[in-house]
């Protein structure tokens, strides 16, 4: 394991695709095909350099026995693939179904946004798995596990409430009047997408290859998202599928949570998570409930203390994580 080396590739990627993509669209004009060139060349010098620092783990050998080992763990990630694709975009369609292209368009307008959420766990996931799957043996490592998870989650819930509290003022500054309507969705949405990806906080599953739950769990998932989505949609219109992807995250990560406890358990704060979740969780409702009837001073006072409110909530965690660090040194 060299995440090292993993994440500084990673990064040579991303630039190399952006930097390579504006030059062929700026001053080539491009456009399309520089952006489809851009990602081709990048990704392939990329593949070029990870070769070249990997040469000495390839050789010209084929092994039956390590084949079948990697067939047993993949080929059940190939329906999970499915399952995984069918819950991200069956929303899309069933808006399409019911409510139509303009509510789709909204929709999506959303959904681009609140990818930005992604950056936050993309960095932690390319550092901790490597690090997990190489240390995963030692005693320690599940405390440590449950120490990062804890300070970012405590993280994750800061951005989430900033993201309820905020999200209608910056978006009113950054984008059209016609837009404003899906400015509702995204909190929504950012955090189904942060929620959905906290498995790498439970590697239970990937470590033990139980690839199979992994699948049946993503397959059921998408079922259960369709079924919501039918369900709620006529019910809370747009703002219906947003509810549906953010339950069948949170349902999903928790059932993922709690089987990979049985192959590899980790001492999670589970008091701590669960009163941070649930106030946070319960100030956002409360503020999306009586904005509507509070003027200017009364949304920014509102602002204010909820922000009040989180700073102690993450005193109090991250104090409890720094006695938990000093107590284990």
């Amino acid at each position: 394991m060299r995440p090292r080396t993993y994440s500084l590739l990673y990064l040579l990627n991303s630039l190399l695709c952006g930097c390579i993509t504006i030059a062929l669209i700026m001053f080539l004009h491009l456009q399309v095909w520089g952006l489809i060139l851009g990602y081709l060349v990048g990704n392939f010098c990329t593949l070029v350099c990870g070769l070249l620092l990997t040469r000495k783990t390839y050789a010209m050998q084929f092994s039956w026995q390590r084949a079948r080992e990697m067939l047993v763990f993949s080929l059940p990630l190939v329906p999970s693939g499915l399952g995984v694709f069918i819950a991200l975009s069956i929303d899309r369609v069933v808006i399409k179904d019911l409510l139509g292209f303009y509510e789709v368009g909204l929709y999506a307008f959303a959904i681009r946004f609140s990818a930005v959420i992604s950056i936050l766990i993309s960095g932690v996931q390319l550092s901790l798995t490597p690090l997990v799957y190489q240390h995963y043996q030692e005693s320690e490592t599940p405390g440590q596990i449950a120490q990062i998870f804890q300070g970012f989650w405590t993280l994750s819930l800061g951005v989430i409430l900033g993201l309820f509290l905020f999200i209608e003022p910056l978006m009113h500054i950054l984008v059209e009047a016609k837009y404003w309507e899906a400015v509702t969705l995204i909190p929504l949405l950012a955090t189904a997408t942060l929620v959905s990806n906290l498995y790498i906080f439970a590697p239970g599953l990937g470590l033990f290859k139980k690839t199979g739950q992994i699948a049946l769990l993503n397959l059921l998932s998408a079922v259960l998202n369709l079924c919501l989505n039918y369900v709620l949609i006529p019910l809370l219109n747009i703002h219906g599928a947003a509810w549906a992807t953010l339950m069948v995250a949170v349902l999903t990560s928790l059932t993922y949570f709690i089987l990979s406890q049985r192959y590899y358990p980790i001492p999670f704060a589970g008091k701590y998570l669960i009163l941070s979740t649930l106030s946070v969780s319960g100030f956002c409702l409360l503020f999306r409930g009586i904005s509507v009837f509070l003027g200017t001073w009364g949304l920014w006072s509102l602002r204010i203390f909820g922000f009040i409110f989180f700073a102690i909530l993450a005193y109090l965690g991250l104090s409890r994580l720094r006695r938990g660090s000093e107590i284990h040194s």
